[in-house]
Formats: C-alpha cells, structure tokens, sequence
C-alpha cells in the first residue's frame, strides 16, 4: 500500500508540462520506475531466492533440533506426552466398550432366536363331559331353598341367638320400617284419587203473601247442605292428617333406629 501510493502520488510528475516540466517528468519517471521494480522484486524475486537459499541450506546442513533448557518447555512436552497417551488410551477403551456391546447384542439376539419348547398348536375340538356331567335336580318339596331357617338348623340354642340377633339387627329394623314407611306413603298417595263431593243447595220462592213458612223451609235446607258438605270435607282431611301423622312417626322411628 505504501508502495501503491508513492507511485500514484509521484504519477502527476511523469506527465507534467509547462515551466520545469522536463525536470519533473524525469523525476517522476525515476522515482515510479523505481518503486515499481522494487515492489515487483519484493513481491516475487526475493520469496523465490529464499526458497532456493533455504534448500540449499537444508542440503548442505540439516536442521537439528536441540532440547530447550526451559523447564516450563519440558513441562508442556510432558504434559502434552500424557494427555495424548490418555486419549490414545480412551480411544481404546471405547473401541473396547462398543465390541463388548456388539458381541453381547449379538449373543443375546442368537439365544432369543432359539427355540426352546415345541411349537403350540391349539386344540380344535372340544372333548367330552369338559364342564362335568349334567345331574338333573328334582324341584321337590325337599329342596333347600323351600325349607325354613329353623328347619336346617336344629340346634335350640343357636336357634335363639338367631332370633335374638333378628330382633336386636338395626339394620333388618331399619329396613322394615323404611318398608312400612314407603307403604304410609303409597296409601296416603292413593287417598287423593278418592272422589270428592260437593254440596251447595241453591233455591228461591215467592209467595203471595210472603208467608214465613217457605223461606223457614229454604233455610233449613241451605245449612243441612252446608253441615253435610262440612262433614264430608273433614272426614277426608281427618283421614289425610292419620295417614300423614302416621309416615311421619314410622320416618321418626327409622331415623331413630
């Protein structure tokens, strides 16, 4: 670069003209001729002359590499010594490791493919009598199923803490009176179904004389009607009010239970 610019500063001089113009050119010419030679031959005349001077000192007198009286060279040598004698080592190691695997993988593939016990082969039919011989039961009065706790078991004193463990079972109460409760329920359900009647006695007289006698006689009707239309109407509500009185003590006595 320093080269490069000597000429192309220098390059004006060369083609200069006027006053002093001779002077200048020869100059420039000169100088850039100069630096262009000298740039060319360091270029390439001197790396090539170093090569041949080089070989020739090769040939005449060989390199001979001494060892460094620097303790800290020695170090790094030995060191460098060691870590290539590690890796030369792991690398063996690994090559080891990976033909140890191979022959395992191997092995164990050839012994999964040998076969051991005889070829299965499912049996197609079905032999006789497989589940057993079918025994026909008589249903007879004699059956099990038909006979009473008591009758089986015989023994009086287990026959009392059979019944003592009935009576005292909260959950064989329970579920009695829950049955007993739904049956409460059912019958004051059906209870609504029943047919209610109505009476409301309606009428009108007139007299000549607007006697006492007919209009007595047409109030007496109108409260006999109303008496029995009462009477019927708290009958049901009576029987309603037992019927519910009576689901609601049987669930009290349940949940008490």
């Amino acid at each position: 670069m320093t080269a490069l610019t000597m000429i192309f500063g220098l390059f004006p001089l060369m083609v200069a003209s006027g006053v002093g113009a001779n002077g200048n050119s020869s100059l420039g010419t000169g100088t850039v001729g100069g630096m262009v030679i000298g740039t060319l031959a360091l270029l390439f005349i001197v790396p090539s002359l170093f090569i041949v001077f080089q070989y020739l000192q090769e040939k005449v007198r060989p390199i001979q590499f001494q060892p460094a009286a620097d303790w800290q060279i020695q170090e790094e040598c030995v060191e460098a010594k060691e870590e290539r004698q590690h890796h030369i080592e792991s690398k063996n190691e690994e090559k080891k490791m990976k033909k140890q695997i191979i022959t395992l993988t191997v092995a164990a593939l050839t012994l999964s493919s040998c076969g051991i016990y005889t070829q299965y082969k499912p049996a197609t039919e079905v032999p006789d009598n497989l589940y057993g011989e079918e025994v026909a039961v008589a249903d007879t009065v004699d059956n099990i199923g038909n006979l009473s706790w008591q009758e089986i078991f015989t023994d009086p004193r287990l026959q009392e803490l059979i019944e003592q463990g009935l009576r005292n079972n909260t959950d064989l109460q329970s579920a009695q009176w829950r049955v007993k409760e739904a049956e409460a329920a059912m019958l004051s359900a059906k209870l609504a179904y029943l047919p209610s009647f109505a009476l409301s006695p309606q009428g009108t007289a007139s007299s000549f004389d607007k006697g006492k006698a007919v209009q007595l006689i047409l109030y007496r009707w109108r409260q006999v009607g109303k008496l029995i239309f009462s009477a019927a109407s708290v009958m049901r509500n009576a029987r309603r009010k037992h019927c519910w009185n009576r689901a609601v003590t049987i669930n009290r006595l349940s949940g008490h239970s």
